[in-house]
């Protein structure tokens, strides 16, 4: 097997200059210039001669696996590493796996991992995020709660914010996470100024702060917003619960009352009998703005129908847990998305420690949300 040529001197008598590393890599050894010593751009650990079943060809000892040069463990390590937890495998997880792997002693440090997506996930992540915002933009937000003693504390420490975008195919793209202090309207400006374009609708729940950051960050030709169905529909079922109506026929009524003008209209027919104020209150909210959203759903599309509906059907690895709920959720998938980030907030390939994006390694505390979205 030919040898690899000196980058500063090439044709240049070369040959092997013994080892180095824990896991041994080849030295080589140059003519030029007085004779030097010298490495491979990517050094390859010392391996058995024989054949590579993958690549299918003969080695020479020298010809093992690509390592990093002061590293330990191979590239093809790191990428079935890296790999697991972009599937959602935490931190600790992952490394028990690669040091399997490597035939090494495995133990419950996630710190191993965490280094690898902080030098190596925004070289894969980088391309591939968009240039701008998608014609169809759909936001949302989950918040989180620091437990202290295994006791809720009532501190809020962060919120994610989410976006995806909705594809007519069904392929709809997880577009943007971030870790914001709140969800206010200024962290709601900030996060929607990270990309340019404007996108011609959005759909988000009823909430005043991203409404309010649309119009602020496109005052002269803001979207068209839409409230998100899923979110009103979660909504009104809280209030019948609330008001001890769980079970009541509206709810039948109300499955059904964001798929047609007939339908809402039967549905806010009756809800107005019901003796509820706060029902009352959430029917002057919204009945105007959804009857105009009901109506204009010819044509079909995300932006018209509920969030949950438009969701359906957005997998779900086996890594991560299912979200457990005492109400009825629908297959949503920026919701998912910030549910996984919930549980395992700051493990996604994407995340580096030092990124305020990640507040997980930012905060030793037990991290728990305490509400949806």
């Amino acid at each position: 097997m030919n040898l690899p040529d000196c980058l500063d001197h090439p044709k240049t008598k070369v040959r092997r200059y013994g080892t180095y590393g824990t896991r041994k890599r080849q030295r080589f050894w140059c003519a030029g210039a007085g004779g030097h010593t010298f490495t491979e751009t990517l050094p390859r650990q010392m391996t058995a001669a024989g054949d590579c079943l993958e690549c299918e060809r003969r080695l020479a000892r020298h010809e093992g696996p690509p390592t990093p040069r002061r590293g330990t463990y191979t590239v093809r390590e790191i990428a079935a590493a890296l790999m697991r937890v972009g599937e959602g495998m935490s931190y600790r997880a992952a490394g028990r796996f690669v040091r399997r792997r490597a035939g090494r002693k495995a133990n419950g440090e996630g710190r191993l991992v965490a280094d690898w997506v902080e030098t190596y996930a925004p070289l894969i992540y980088q391309p591939q995020i968009p240039s701008a915002w998608p014609d169809v933009l759909l936001i949302d937000e989950i918040p989180f709660h620091i437990r202290w003693q295994n006791r809720p504390s009532g501190r809020q420490p962060y919120s994610i914010l989410g976006a995806m975008e909705w594809r007519p195919d069904g392929q709809h793209r997880l577009i943007r996470l971030e870790a914001r202090g709140g969800a206010g309207k200024q962290d709601w400006i900030e996060f929607l100024s990270a990309l340019p374009g404007t996108p011609r609708r959005i759909v988000c729940d009823a909430a005043k702060p991203p409404q309010a950051a649309i119009a602020a960050v496109w005052g002269t030709q803001p979207p068209i917003v839409f409230l998100c169905h899923w979110h009103l529909a979660r909504r009104f079922r809280e209030l019948l619960k609330r008001d001890g109506r769980t079970g009541d026929p509206i709810e039948k009524l109300l499955e059904a009352a964001f798929s047609s003008p007939t339908e809402w209209s039967a549905f806010t027919s009756a809800a107005r009998v019901l003796p509820a104020p706060t029902i009352q209150f959430w029917l002057r909210a919204h009945e105007q703005r959804v009857t105009w959203q009901v109506a204009n759903m010819k044509g079909g599309g995300c932006q018209h129908r509920a969030a949950g509906e438009c969701f359906a059907g957005y997998p779900r690895h086996p890594h991560l847990p299912p979200f457990q709920s005492s109400q009825p959720r629908a297959p949503e998938p920026l919701a998912d998305a910030l549910d996984a980030q919930r549980q395992r907030p700051g493990r996604r390939a994407g995340l580096r420690r030092s990124d305020p994006l990640n507040p997980a390694e930012a905060r030793r505390g037990s991290s728990t949300s305490t509400g949806g979205p």
